[in-house]
């Protein structure tokens, strides 16, 4: 077991590395974004954001949760570069006929407008981008497949590096505002585009229809679990600027950003977990995948303490006055992205029995919920209504997954330490919230963030140290104290 944590600790960490990396810089942009960008341009990135995502979905229909999937089911490597030759040269067929229709719309209908934003040049120039970056995503995908952590990280980086210092260029030396941004991501889709092909250059491109069929069959049911998704993440942006402005799009879309940080560390375990999961689980350990789980949901626990504290402060440090009100929604985000961190474990457990249409399900009805409680509470509340109901949603759909998952992939979860490092960690938060302003701005902050410095601190020993130990007492000694272990075992060793 400790074997297995370690290395996916590490494999986490080099996964990890890209979204730390987006995480810093995205922190570190706040002051150029709130400097050279208006708040209504900063909307517009926030609804752009979302069509691109949109487009990635119907352009890769569901096929990259196929991809990892379906790769641990082909014995030979051949059959597996096959596997990927097809579906890339599906991808890429169906993708062109997707982008020349939508351009032709765009180049027909010069006028149209969608939420008071041109779609020409913002929705031409996200359609392209989206366009050459399918091949990027499934060459990154097949990193993966492999187990290539390293090399998925260099391309990562590599391509995160290059959109962050065009995108600096294009709106602090041109001043081109929001599609300074979206010119930088074209650019660099175009450029990885190339290089991806490269990288790809050893599959076998001949078109096996067999395998598009045995895909499309895994990954269509699960298609509308990421339109809903889309919904779960996106409607928000659009009903805000439908009920108030840009500039709230704009606030709330800050607010979001450093909200992400909490979803770059769950991306960054994600891409080392699945396949140890799929793995583990082919060889029953269920124990093992039990305390992977628990340890997990307390990490995550103690992230989300740290995000939903200094994440306001960051806001108050880093931005512009006028985008200030944005901290308030970080820390109702953050639990929101704690609850989507749950989503991993159950997820795996029902991809892995393929009962993907649960998953599909589950995410509708939160799609609707989510949908209804927008529109009540957007409103009334702003932005902070968007954020409760995105909270309150991931609650109800981690559940309902749990549920589920325990039924199809049981588990065997152990709730005390979850529970202890969330109780510790909402005392911690309440206790900082609770300090009233003392003399001196630094002051406060100072005395704010030590309690939540302490709140880690107890978390970490009573639950990462004292814990496993207790634990190891339990299971190694008998009821009548003797030793459970036998001379010369793997254990006592």
């Amino acid at each position: 077991m400790k074997e297995h944590i370690r290395k996916i600790g590490g494999q986490s960490m080099i996964y990890g590395v890209p979204e730390i990396l987006d995480s810093a810089i995205t922190v570190l942009l706040i002051p150029l974004y709130t400097s050279y960008l208006s708040k209504a341009d900063f909307g517009i990135l926030g609804l752009m954001a979302t069509v691109r995502t949109a487009l990635a979905i119907f352009y890769m229909l569901a096929l990259n949760s196929a991809l990892i999937k379906q790769h641990f089911d082909f014995e030979t490597e051949e059959e597996r570069k096959h596997y990927f030759g097809s579906i890339v040269t599906f991808v890429i067929a169906y993708n062109i006929l997707i982008t020349v229709v939508l351009t032709a719309v765009g180049l027909l209908f010069v006028r149209l407008r969608v939420s008071d934003v041109p779609f020409t040049p913002y929705f031409i120039t996200v359609i392209w981008a989206t366009f050459f970056s399918g091949l990027g995503v499934i060459a990154m995908i097949r990193f993966r497949a492999m187990d290539k952590p390293l090399q998925f990280s260099i391309m990562a980086i590599s391509r995160f590096v290059l959109s962050t210092a065009i995108t600096v260029v294009l709106i602090a030396k041109y001043g081109l505002g929001a599609m300074g941004r979206l010119y930088a991501v074209l650019c660099t889709s175009v450029g990885f585009f190339a290089i991806s092909f490269y990288l790809l250059r050893d599959l076998n491109f001949r078109p096996d229809y067999r395998y598009v069929r045995k895909a499309l069959k895994f990954s269509l049911p699960l298609f509308p679990f990421f339109i809903c998704t889309w919904i779960l993440r996106s409607s928000d942006n659009w009903i805000i600027k439908y009920y108030k402005d840009l500039a709230q799009v704009g606030l709330y879309n800050l607010g979001f950003r450093v909200a992400s940080i909490m979803r770059f560390v769950i991306n960054g375990i994600f891409l080392a977990v699945v396949q140890y999961f799929y793995r583990l689980a082919k060889e029953e350990k269920r124990d093992d995948l039990g305390r992977m789980a628990t340890y997990f949901a307390v990490f995550m626990v103690t992230v989300a303490l740290c995000v939903a504290t200094f994440g306001r402060e960051l806001i108050f440090i880093l931005a512009a006055e006028p985008y200030h009100p944005a901290a308030a929604v970080v820390p109702m985000l953050t639990l929101a992205f704690l609850f989507r961190a749950m989503f991993i474990f159950p997820n795996c457990a029902i991809q892995f029995k393929e009962r993907t249409a649960v998953m599909s399900l589950v995410t509708v009805a939160g799609a609707v919920l989510n949908l209804g409680l927008n529109f009540v509470l957007i409103p009334r509340f702003g932005m902070m209504g968007a954020a409760i109901t995105t909270a309150i949603t991931l609650f109800c759909m981690w559940v309902t997954l749990q549920f589920f998952s325990q039924r199809t992939y049981p588990l065997k979860y152990d709730y005390k330490p979850i529970a202890t490092a969330a109780l510790i960690a909402g005392a911690a938060y309440a206790g900082q919230a609770l300090i009233p302003p003392l003399p001196s701005p630094l002051l406060t902050r100072v005395a704010r963030l030590s309690i939540v410095v302490l709140g880690v601190l107890v978390i970490f020993f009573l639950v990462l140290i004292r814990y496993p130990r207790k634990r190891n007492v339990d299971t190694h000694v008998s009821d009548n104290g003797e030793s459970s272990l036998k001379p010369g075992s793997d254990t006592e060793r």
